[in-house]
């Protein structure tokens, strides 16, 4: 398995078809669509990853050089009443690569990566959709539900409920 890594500037072209596939693969899983996903563009990506508080944790396609398999997005909140906690977002890896590994090692490591940020006390994480097998996978890796959102996201008629979810660092 490929090891998860932190984002360099030559991945961000491969973020952006990364980010184009899990927009149009998962809607109702992410607060973007594929038509108005403007942070996608990789000069929107870079400015964003300027930011000491954010990062992106990616996992190499294992047969297909230059393309990513998974990624997670990770940010500090930037309002000093928040800023002990961060939050995942964006968390995806491609179908034919669940199952085996990838999307826990990119979590994992963005943990890591949020623990050695100053006074970050816990994780965030938003699951829309609620399949029993990322929950699961959260679980195991320590996350909590805090609460559920019913009818957290309308998209196309069919209504998702919002797992709340956090991790005590």
């Amino acid at each position: 398995m490929t090891e998860p890594r932190l984002i360099k500037r030559g991945d961000l072209d491969a973020y952006r078809r990364l980010r184009v596939t899990m927009l149009k693969e998962a809607p109702w899983a992410f607060a973007s669509l594929p038509y108005v996903e403007l942070s996608s563009h990789p000069s929107v990506v870079k400015q964003w990853l300027d930011d000491p508080g954010n990062d992106l944790v990616v996992v190499d396609h294992p047969t297909e050089d230059g393309e990513l398999a998974s990624a997670v997005g990770i940010q500090r909140e930037t309002k000093a009443q928040f800023r002990h906690k961060a939050i995942a977002w964006g968390v995806y890896t491609i179908p034919e690569y669940r199952g085996q590994g990838l999307g826990e090692a990119a979590m994992r490591h963005a943990i890591e990566v949020v623990r050695s940020w100053p006074g970050v006390e816990t994780l965030l994480l938003h699951v829309t959709g609620g399949a029993d097998e990322v929950l699961e996978l959260y679980t195991s890796i320590g996350f909590e539900t805090w609460g559920i959102e019913p009818d957290g996201v309308r998209l196309g008629g069919a209504s998702y409920d919002v797992h709340r979810m956090r991790l005590q660092l």
